[in-house]
């Protein structure tokens, strides 16, 4: 059986943080799923996940929309809350797919498989490096430390999910850990989660190979975060609706029903590892760090649900290694 390591780490929206390296945790996930598989864990066939104009321009067939606010405030809800023309300033640019996120290997069986990996420290000592290596596609988020690391947690790279956030501010909150700049491995896939408008005035700056000119990152040029490696033809923006969905149908937090509520959102790694589960055919998830915005109550709950289901098996240490 294939292992499928999977530990994910995800930084804050608004808020900075350190890593913490003290827990080992990650899954075993049998080679497939049962029909007896819950339904709520059944997803769904024809959901958009990946972003481009043409499901945008669709619901607003006349380039109108409300012109007046409404009260969401985060994307991961709506495009409600932000001008039509600012948002379609930056979609209007994304390619179309030319192919799926991700294909079979040639000669394979046909089956995709993947490792989702993440830097809270969770594989330090583990020894998984090879093993991580040895799948079709290796997902990681965020601050995605490697060098130095790689008997652990490998060193490929093919698909790489962030933020406008993470991918700039892992550079300094994880220098200290020699991390120096997002995966760039020949042939990488990078994937945008759309959490606000900045990762629009980011995509918007990309897109077209320039500086950022409005937000909390004018002025920066947003190219040279991916050493290189920035090629359209494999760059993804997740959906709104991709987002919404797996927050509504699995991750739905009582605290969205606090006055904090617009903080309130699945992390990275979350929504990694349920791009993966869409995406890939050996596929698994795990346990993640989570900080104010994140639930991690749920999250650790929907993980163990699903190994106690037999959907996933799980596989957990709790002591610290003495080299941490």
């Amino acid at each position: 059986m294939l292992l499928f390591v999977v530990c994910l780490f995800s930084l804050l929206v608004f808020y900075l943080h350190t890593v913490d390296p003290g827990v080992l945790s990650f899954f075993f996930l049998p080679p497939f799923l049962t029909i007896s598989s819950p339904l709520y864990f059944s997803f769904s066939p024809s959901l958009s996940f990946i972003l481009s104009p043409c499901p945008i321009l669709q619901s607003y067939p006349n380039g109108t929309v409300k012109k007046k606010k409404s009260k969401l405030t985060n994307l991961f809800y709506s495009y409600s809350n932000f001008w039509f023309a600012d948002v379609m300033d930056s979609v209007k640019l994304i390619p179309k797919p030319k192919e799926p996120l991700l294909l079979p290997k040639p000669g394979g069986d046909g089956c995709v498989r993947c490792a989702v990996v993440g830097t809270g420290g969770i594989l330090n000592g583990s020894k998984k490096g090879v093993e991580i290596d040895g799948h079709d596609y290796v997902f990681r988020m965020n601050g995605a430390i490697t060098k130095g690391y790689e008997e652990d947690v490998g060193n490929k790279t093919s698909v790489y999910v962030h933020t406008a956030h993470s991918i700039t501010t892992s550079l300094y909150l994880l220098k200290k850990y020699g991390y120096k700049s997002a995966p760039h491995d020949e042939g990488i896939k990078y994937v945008l989660i759309p959490e606000g408008m900045r990762d629009f005035q980011w995509l918007k700056a990309l897109l077209r190979g320039e500086k950022v000119s409005a937000g909390p990152y004018r002025n920066k040029l947003p190219r040279t975060y991916y050493s290189g490696q920035y090629n359209e033809s494999r760059f993804y923006v997740l959906h709104q609706d991709f987002l919404r969905y797996v927050r509504n149908r699995f991750l739905l937090s009582p605290n969205l029903n606090k006055t904090s509520w617009f903080l309130v959102r699945p992390t990275n790694g979350a929504f990694t590892v349920f791009l993966a589960l869409h995406t890939c055919d050996i596929k698994n998830m795990s346990k993640v760090i989570f900080y104010l915005n994140h639930d991690y109550i749920l999250e650790k709950n929907t993980w163990k649900d699903l190994h106690n289901r037999k959907i996933i098996r799980l596989y957990e240490r709790t002591e610290s290694k003495s080299n941490m």
